[in-house]
């Protein structure tokens, strides 16, 4: 969170830093108390409004109380198979494609077995080894299907005579960059982007990596939000805007691309605002609660269909009959 400091009685600002503020600072903006040294005074911190990001975003629409909870009341997620799989398998595309090799399926063998290796979060995870094993069988499925078809696009170069050779071909589908950072500090929004890609007609096209089980034509809306979001944020860093956003659907290779226009960035905007309007209370009754498929999956779905109220009252009730007794 970026923190502001003013003077408490010239009101000049004094500094700013980025860093992380607790919750009792965020809420109380007179602690954290420093000097001005032109009125010999003390200054107080300025709350400022907290970082979105694309997900956040989204986990709005989703669910205000699922937002409440993950990034007002910072609420610890615990992590599943299916987020760390992504993380790994994201991290894996990302140094596949540091350099090149002439053994390219050997080369992300051992880049995936070390990204698995080294994972934290694998060993917090209350599955079985079955289950653990049967994950990571998923998701060394999707690399190699990545591998297999960026292969099959290097050897249509090649038969189309765009490339001299493999090495050629490969560098001409490389990503011009990888896991980009992009932050308006306008807005207050940062997020990062899996790749921007130039093809051979000069269109730059960023886009999004997704390991879900999504297959068929089109995406989502909360996909088209998510990648308008990356367009607006690209074009309020580099000062110029994108071509065309995509979401590469790793599973099944699928990449449908959205037209980057002037209507797409204004709607990426517009959903933004909406969302920092809509997240200024710190009162969790401000933040309903949205029921959805994805409810299956919350970390507070006990909250939502009243299983923790039920048990809630049953110890009271439970704690009543004793001091009775007594």
């Amino acid at each position: 969170m970026l923190v502001e400091k003013f003077c408490n009685s010239c009101k000049k600002k004094i500094g700013e830093e980025e860093r992380e503020v607790s919750m009792e600072e965020y809420r109380n903006s007179t602690k954290g108390k420093h000097y001005c040294e032109d009125c010999k005074v003390e200054e107080v911190i300025e709350k400022k409004d907290i970082y979105l990001s694309p997900t956040s975003i989204n986990t709005f629409y989703q669910c205000p109380y699922l937002f409440f909870k993950t990034h007002i009341e910072k609420v610890p997620i615990e992590k599943t198979i299916h987020l760390v799989k992504g993380t790994i398998v994201h991290n894996s595309l990302e140094k596949w494609f540091d350099e090149f090799e002439n053994n390219l399926p050997e080369r992300m063998n051992t880049i995936f077995e070390r990204q698995w290796s080294i994972n934290p979060d694998l060993k917090k995870l209350k599955l079985t080894k079955e289950e653990i094993d049967e994950g990571k069988k998923d998701a060394k499925r999707i690399v190699d299907r990545f591998v297999t078809k960026h292969l099959d696009k290097m050897e249509d170069l090649l038969e189309a005579g765009k490339a001299e050779n493999l090495r050629h071909s490969w560098f001409l589908l490389r990503p011009k960059f990888n896991e980009v950072k992009l932050d308006s500090k306008e807005l207050r929004v940062r997020g990062r982007a899996d790749r921007i890609f130039t093809n051979f007609d000069n269109m730059t096209i960023l886009a999004d990596y997704k390991t879900s089980n999504r297959y068929g034509i089109g995406i989502t809306e909360d996909q088209r939000r998510q990648v308008s979001i990356y367009a607006y944020l690209y074009q309020e860093q580099e000062k110029k805007p994108l071509d065309y956003v995509s979401i590469i659907f790793l599973r099944f290779g699928e990449e449908p691309m959205v037209e980057v226009t002037p209507s797409l960035i204004k709607y990426a905007r517009d959903c933004i605002l909406y969302v920092r309007e809509k997240t200024k209370s710190e009162n969790v009754k401000d933040y309903c609660k949205k029921m959805s498929a994805l409810c299956q999956y919350c970390s507070f779905k006990d909250d939502c269909d009243g299983t923790n109220e039920f048990l809630s009252e049953k110890r009271k009730a439970k704690m009543r009959k004793m001091a009775t007794k007594k």
